[in-house]
């Protein structure tokens, strides 16, 4: 995204202070415009969160959004607010996108690794492998070479466990590709809508600002 163009000579704002009894929308913004628009526009204050997710997440996402973009009126505030409502709704769908994936990897390594693979050298149940295969698919880095080294000795690679995946959750992950797209379009045309919307106040400035130079050349004559 473009620098953000200031209309205006007033000093950089302070750092946003964090309040957990509101939204921190305009945190950033001109003093003026914070509760004006919060009143006026009582929605902004909306996070439409579902169970799990942090109230204060959000908001540091948003104001960092907020921070890139010069808010001036309660049109740019709604359009900022959308553009983030869409890149948080991403966030999800990656999310549920990588759950869906990891699923498969666990689901493959069910069906090739049934009873023998679960024992140790000497025939007894390892519950160790079971905890090792499981904390790496919950994300835990620190077993990746121990995993890594075990699926080698089972005959098993990442590709094919990741190959496996996809084929299994086919239809899931095209789905959340396909709404992912919706999103990113919504997104662009936003931030545009945006730019056209400064681009048009600032030609508006500037024939307001000829028009007086004209009037005063006039006036002169």
């Amino acid at each position: 995204m473009a620098e953000k163009i200031p209309i205006d000579d007033e000093p950089l704002l302070p750092e946003p202070t964090f309040d957990s009894s509101e939204s921190l929308v305009f945190a950033n913004s001109k003093p003026h415009l914070t509760k004006e628009y919060l009143d006026q526009i009582p929605w902004l204050k909306d996070r439409y969160l579902i169970p799990g997710e942090e109230a204060e997440d959000y908001d540091l996402r948003l104001q960092a959004l907020l921070d890139s973009i010069e808010i001036h009126n309660a049109l740019d505030a709604i359009m900022v607010k959308d553009i983030h409502d869409e890149l948080f709704e991403m966030h999800r769908l990656r999310t549920l996108k990588n759950m869906f994936i990891v699923d498969g990897m666990g689901n493959y390594l069910d069906e090739k690794l049934d009873g023998p693979h679960l024992y140790n050298e000497l025939g007894e149940f390892d519950p160790e492998i079971i905890e090792l295969i499981n904390d790496w698919l919950k994300g835990d880095e620190s077993v990746n070479q121990r995993f890594h080294t075990f699926i080698e000795r089972e005959g098993i690679t990442l590709a094919e466990m990741q190959t496996k995946a996809y084929g299994e959750k086919f239809d899931d992950i095209l789905k959340i590709d396909l709404q992912m797209a919706r999103h990113q379009k919504n997104v662009r045309e936003s931030l545009r809508m945006i730019e056209m919307h400064h681009n048009n106040a600032l030609a508006r400035q500037r024939l307001e600002q000829e028009m007086e130079r004209l009037s005063a050349n006039t006036l002169i004559v």
